[in-house]
């Protein structure tokens, strides 16, 4: 059964600078290894920042109708998510267990994201099933 499904497109171009931020500044949307993931290609960094955030968007935008009070801030949201790349293929969300605890979500939930991007856009979906 579905309980969530969020979506989120962004423009490549607005990432653009996002490698020259200091870890610190990063830190405040990524987790440590997205931000390695992101500066491993500089030449792909703009797309991967782009795409990681519209992916922790969609995700806040699939949890947060179903929240039992107010949800958190979305900077708050993206410390609880961590997305990193599969060997095998897709890429998916790890560590939201806060996220699950927050939300009161099963533990049987899950968690399916797709993220795609042109040129000049980034987007993601994310279903969330149980």
């Amino acid at each position: 059964m579905i309980i969530g499904i969020g979506i989120d497109l962004v423009e490549i171009t607005r990432f653009t600078h996002w490698n020259t931020y200091s870890d610190q500044q990063l830190m405040k949307v990524f987790s440590s290894s997205e931000i390695t993931y992101c500066r491993t290609v500089p030449r792909k960094s703009a797309e991967r920042f782009a795409a990681r955030f519209a992916a922790k968007e969609a995700a806040y935008k699939a949890f947060s109708p179903y929240s039992k009070h107010l949800p958190p801030f979305f900077m708050i949201f993206c410390g609880w998510v961590t997305i990193v790349p599969s060997p095998r293929g897709p890429t998916y969300l790890i560590d939201w267990h806060a996220v699950q605890n927050y939300y009161e979500i099963s533990p049987s939930a899950q968690i399916h994201l797709s993220i795609t991007h042109t040129q000049t856009t980034a987007g993601a979906v994310v279903v969330i099933s149980i």
